[in-house]
């Protein structure tokens, strides 16, 4: 529409069926009975353009009181592009699910298998190796998971599984999970204990996934022959500090408030 078409008409004319033939009623009904059923409230709901064709909004309706004057604020934002993100974030949680379940199911079982049949013929070396494939396969088991409870997560519904956990003993059992990775990148991974024989009360699983991303940025991001040290230290006698340092470029102080938004690289 251009303004001229809008200004001096019914907001309404912005809505298809039935919001269209009820709101009259709608703000007639809070102004009789001051019950909140659309006012202050994020909404999605449909409109309607010239072409009469109808697309997603979010719309916020806001009540205003000028002296005696009672007026209402309307906000409405096309969310078209999020929502066609959504049926995409749907199709790839989909495709998870019946891509890549599967064929990891199969190979943790057959992992499970051969640890159980070449238990007494393997060399320490070789049964360490399939010790760390086998713990790789139940974490990546474990995210995969987690990206098809990507809803919880949103809703801020994440469950924890919380355990006491020796926290020396946990962290070098990540650092050997992240070992292969940082030989590729020629990368000497270190870890320095200052504690020793220490419980923390923990979610196994989320502090892998936390520690596992940062020993591999770390290792990724080091100059070639570079060393990474994860020090585990005390801070109090209730917390234990665990960090990881490297002596790679860093990153610029602008990108410092984006570091833990959603997929920022």
């Amino acid at each position: 529409y251009k303004r001229t078409e809008v200004i001096g008409n019914n907001i309404k004319m912005l809505m298809p069926d039935p919001h269209f033939s009820r709101h009259d009623q709608y703000m007639k009904n809070y102004v009789d009975t001051g019950e909140k059923k659309i006012i202050g409230i994020n909404r999605e709901v449909q409109a309607k353009r010239k072409d009469d064709s109808v697309f997603p909004i979010e719309l916020s309706v806001n009540e205003i009181i000028l002296g005696r004057r009672r007026l209402f604020g309307g906000v409405i934002r096309d969310i078209t592009e999020r929502k066609h993100m959504e049926v995409m974030k749907d199709e790839f949680i989909s495709t998870v699910n019946h891509e890549l379940r599967t064929p990891l199911t199969s190979i943790q079982g057959s992992l499970g298998l051969l640890k159980m049949k070449l238990v007494n013929k393997l060399d320490d070396k070789a049964k360490r190796l399939l010790d760390i494939s086998y713990a790789s396969c139940e974490r990546l088991a474990a995210l995969v998971n987690d990206i098809l409870d990507t809803q919880k997560m949103a809703a801020g519904k994440i469950d924890y599984n919380i355990e006491e956990i020796e926290i020396c003993s946990l962290v070098r059992d990540v650092v050997d999970q992240v070992l292969s990775y940082a030989k590729e990148h020629e990368v000497t991974l270190k870890v320095k204990e200052e504690i020793e024989n220490v419980y923390c009360k923990i979610d196994k699983h989320r502090f892998n996934q936390a520690l596992t991303n940062l020993i591999s940025n770390a290792a990724k991001f080091s100059p070639r022959n570079g060393e990474v040290v994860i020090s585990i230290s005390k801070e109090n006698n209730k917390v234990v500090k665990i960090s990881v340092s490297d002596k790679g470029l860093g990153m610029p102080k602008s990108f410092e408030e984006k570091i833990f938004q959603k997929f920022a690289q």
